[in-house]
């Protein structure tokens, strides 16, 4: 039997990845996980306390070693979180350990979609975000797939 290829979902907040990253490992019966979750899981705390509580670098380390460790799996959906392709060396994991499609929304939907989540740090952090969203997608890891949501 081939052996699996792993899809890590990524983009902004509020471009869809869990919600699709849940369809689309149903359809493909693969396992779905999503990095957020898994370290809310790990803390037993909301994804906002910790990343308020740790600062952005403390998070993103966790969120580091989160994802390095569920991409050695094979036949996985993930759903990375908004910021974690920050670090050249999780879009390096990703790319080298699966196939990675960008999800492109606008902001506008972006914040439609995370308006009732009390977790939402896409209206702090936006700003900051914005370049680095248009110029990664295509410098960073060149065999992504882009897909509109």
């Amino acid at each position: 039997m081939a052996e699996k290829r792993n899809i890590f979902l990524v983009g902004p907040m509020g471009a869809g990845k869990s919600t699709i990253g849940r369809q689309l490992a149903q359809q493909l019966n693969m396992e779905f996980y999503d990095s957020d979750q898994e370290i809310e899981k790990r803390t037993g705390a909301d994804v906002g306390w910790v990343f308020d509580l740790e600062g952005e670098e403390g998070f993103r380390d966790r969120e580091e070693k989160v994802i390095n460790e569920l991409t050695e799996k094979q036949g996985i959906v993930l759903a990375t979180g908004g910021g974690s392709v920050k670090s050249r060396e999780t879009r390096n994991r990703l790319s080298a350990r699966g196939v990675v499609v960008y999800l492109e929304t606008t902001i506008e939907k972006q914040l439609a979609r995370t308006q009732r989540d009390k977790n939402a740090r896409c209206c702090t952090l936006k700003h900051r975000r914005v370049k680095f969203w248009k110029r990664w997608p295509m410098n960073a890891i060149r065999c992504m797939k882009r897909l509109p949501t």
